[in-house]
């Protein structure tokens, strides 16, 4: 049999030259690029959670500013060490009697005439237990101040106060304030306050354009293959958000307010120049950002110990993917699991209980490996100049082409910021960003939680 070409005018079922005649098979479903991922505008309370929160009454200037007091001051330290001083003798009551000392202290603004002081116990005066029940626990010593030299950062103190025993302390040694003791004829004139500190944020216009044209009204709209309802209305959804084929989205804009309020960075801005100005977000504060090279129960134990004795009841824990599977484990091992509730939107929340108190946690796809947020939402808030609205940029005379802006006006405000904690885990397994796993790991430092009082 002899084979022939075929007539360049005929077409072969299997040559694409001529796939724009055939119909093509698309599927009807959308897969979305992103699900609903606003976390901590949502856990934070909404766009407009700090004007409450804040007490702030109506929007006024370019920036929002909040006023906070300074924590009671609680313990300070010895700057050089002291003696256990010899008796004078005895009171009439049988109490030992000493000299008074000047003590050079860390912090004498916490300090004022009538305090009196506990010292926590050396290590000298430990008395170890032989048999159950053998040794007594020695008491602490207790000192009164008579006189404050602020100047050369000084405490005039009685030692052995209400006869109390008498010790020998080291520089850097603990001083606890306890209390006051006022002589009934007292005539110390000077004023114990706490020193009020400003915080400041700065407003940020977020922004996206939206345009269509009279053709896409009157052909695209609802023959698009996917489309749900106009162009102009799907295209609205993904810059604000809504629901697509029964699915909550993320907006456009809506996720860099998300972004904005967890790593953005303050900036006035200058509009002289074209230069705009920028809200910080919560990494932007001086809250307490230790790093871990991994994380464990115990870790997180002392990070709510931490921040209670801050004075703060942290609700919420936000964590990256690898971090959740981490906390996942730590039931597992222990055969029980977290309480879990739905808050919505396809949050699933798991809820820990510590000795510190109980506290949700909730994992963000978008946080960098290793990230750890624990925070007392209750002191923090977006601030809205404007919500998010659309405005008409341009249209011709004939309707024929439309244009509009979809802008909205935000910051973001954060009370005491020792009541929170961003944690960075930094090893191998959880590498950040923000890390460096070539360098060396040491145990964090605590934030100092006291805040110096003024002395009037």
């Amino acid at each position: 049999m002899t084979y022939t070409a075929a007539p360049q005018n005929m077409q072969t079922f299997w040559n694409d030259t001529n796939r724009h005649l055939r119909i093509r098979s698309v599927g009807e479903k959308v897969f979305l690029g992103d699900v609903n991922e606003t976390i901590f505008v949502r856990l934070l309370g909404g766009l407009d959670s700090g004007r409450s929160k804040f007490g702030f009454r109506s929007i006024t200037d370019a920036k929002v500013e909040w006023l906070s007091d300074g924590e009671l001051p609680i313990t300070d330290s010895l700057a050089s060490g002291v003696s256990a001083p010899a008796s004078l003798g005895n009171d009439d009551f049988g109490n030992a009697v000493y000299a008074t000392e000047d003590w050079t202290v860390s912090n004498v603004g916490y300090f004022m005439p009538g305090m009196v002081l506990e010292m926590p116990l050396p290590a000298s005066a430990y008395v170890p237990q032989t048999t159950p029940g053998d040794g007594t626990i020695p008491a602490k010593e207790l000192v009164w101040i008579s006189s404050v030299d602020s100047a050369n950062s000084q405490i005039e103190v009685v030692r052995g106060f209400a006869g109390t025993p008498v010790y020998a302390y080291l520089a850097s040694h603990p001083v606890c304030i306890n209390s006051t003791a006022a002589l009934e004829r007292q005539d110390w004139a000077a004023n114990y306050v706490l020193r009020r500190t400003s915080d400041e944020n700065y407003f940020q216009i977020f922004y996206a354009g939206l345009g269509r044209t009279k053709k896409q009204e009157k052909f695209a709209d609802g023959n698009n293959y996917g489309g749900e309802g106009s162009e102009y209305d799907r295209q609205m959804r993904r810059i604000m958000g809504g629901t697509i084929a029964g699915r909550p989205i993320t907006g456009v804009l809506p996720m860099q307010l998300e972004m904005a309020l967890v790593y953005g960075k303050p900036t006035i801005g200058n509009e002289d120049v074209g230069y705009p100005a920028a809200m910080g977000g919560i990494t932007s504060f001086d809250i307490w950002k230790p790093v871990y090279p991994d994380w464990t129960m115990d870790r997180m134990q002392t990070v709510m110990q931490t921040l209670f004795e801050n004075g703060s009841n942290p609700d919420v824990m936000v964590v990256s993917p690898d971090v959740k599977r981490v906390i996942s484990q730590w039931a597992e091992h222990r055969n029980q699991t977290p309480t879990r509730e739905d808050r919505g939107y396809g949050v699933v929340v798991d809820k820990l209980m510590t000795d510190f108190g109980e506290i949700g946690i909730t994992m963000h796809r978008k946080l960098n490996k290793g990230e750890i947020f624990i925070l007392n939402t209750s002191e923090m808030g977006l601030v809205q100049g404007w919500e998010f609205e659309e405005t008409m940029l341009a249209q011709d005379d004939s309707s024929l082409y439309k244009e509009t802006m979809i802008d909205g006006c935000y910051s973001f405000a954060l009370g005491n910021p020792l009541h929170h904690a961003w944690i960075r885990i930094d090893n191998a397994a959880f590498y950040a960003m923000e890390c460096n796993p070539s360098e060396s790991w040491t145990e964090p430092a605590l934030p100092d939680r006291d805040v110096p009082a003024v002395v009037a």
